[in-house]
Order: C-alpha cells, then sequence, then structure tokens
C-alpha cells in the first residue's frame, strides 16, 4: 500500500484508525502528521511480505517499518489480523516485538494502551480497562524475577507522550 493511501484514507474517508499503513514511513510529513494526531497503526510483526523481502533474520529484525514506526512516535497496536495466514496469536507476536524487534517491556505497556485507545470499545469499557490492565501488567511485570535482555544494537525505547494511565 502506497503512503498516499494512508494518505487519502484519512482526509478523503476520515479514517480513525489504519491497518498496516508501514509506507506511511516513507513520507516523513504524513508520519510527522500521524504521529501528531495521535493516529493508530495496527501492525503485524510477522507479516509475510516483509518476511519475504528479508530472510535473513536479523535483516528483518532491523529493518521491519514497525521499529521506524516506533521511532517516529506513531501510535502502533500490535494485531494478530489474519492469525491464520500469518501463523501466529497474541502471545507470539509480543514475543516477537520483545524478543526479534526489541522492545522492552515499557514499550510493550505503551502498545497495549494504544491499544485501548484505537479500540472500537465504548468509552466506559475502555474506561475500565485504562484502569485495569496497565495494573495488571504492572503486577505481573513487578512478579518477574527479570527484564527481558534485549542487545543494545536492538534495543527500541517506546514511549509517547500524554498517554493515559
Amino acid at each position: 500500500m502506497h503512503w498516499r493511501n494512508v494518505e487519502s484514507g484519512l482526509d478523503l474517508i476520515g479514517l480513525d484508525r489504519i491497518d498496516h499503513g508501514y509506507t506511511v514511513i516513507d513520507n516523513p510529513e504524513l508520519a510527522a502528521r500521524c504521529a501528531r494526531q495521535g493516529v493508530p497503526f495496527t501492525v503485524i510483526p510477522s507479516n509475510t511480505y516483509y518476511l519475504s523481502q528479508w530472510p535473513e533474520a536479523e535483516q528483518w529484525r532491523q529493518r521491519h517499518p514497525i521499529r521506524k514506526m516506533a521511532e517516529l512516535g506513531l501510535k502502533i497496536v500490535p494485531c494478530t489480523d489474519d492469525w491464520h495466514m500469518h501463523n501466529t496469536n497474541g502471545a507470539e507476536l509480543y514475543r516477537v516485538m520483545v524478543e526479534e524487534f526489541g522492545f522492552d517491556l515499557d514499550g510493550i505497556r505503551q502498545c497495549m494502551l494504544n491499544g485501548i485507545e484505537a479500540s472500537w470499545a465504548p468509552e466506559s469499557l475502555k474506561a475500565r480497562w485504562r484502569h485495569d490492565w496497565p495494573a495488571e501488567f504492572d503486577r505481573l511485570r513487578f512478579a518477574l524475577t527479570a527484564e527481558p535482555v534485549i542487545p543494545p544494537q536492538r534495543h527500541v525505547r517506546y514511549h509517547l507522550p500524554c498517554t493515559a494511565i
């Protein structure tokens, strides 16, 4: 999908969330606009297109657009999308985000918060999730014996300002 499709979806259709939309990184002005406006992007770490682009695992880890999207401050939401085609599930996609792409647990927590904001659930339910999910995440994190060890060259620090609890 060309970045113009992202732009058209926002400007002509009024989309409030973009599924995939990786090519937004090819247009710095559009990416900056999407970051400013907090446009959520659902992303699939195991996207088969990118797996075929870079069959070498390290190239795939370093060049997948999710890393650049995080660097640009875009609101990314890891999703399974066609889990049967991408051979994944929720647990596996977050494993990939940490172990393959180098997101730390602060970044994973941010992705979780992004998912709450990007959902089309009623506001009353989202408010409850904003309260309950971070507390549960923090409780489980506190119970870990160690944080994931991420090589410095792969580490992605991902945090968006002004995010709900």
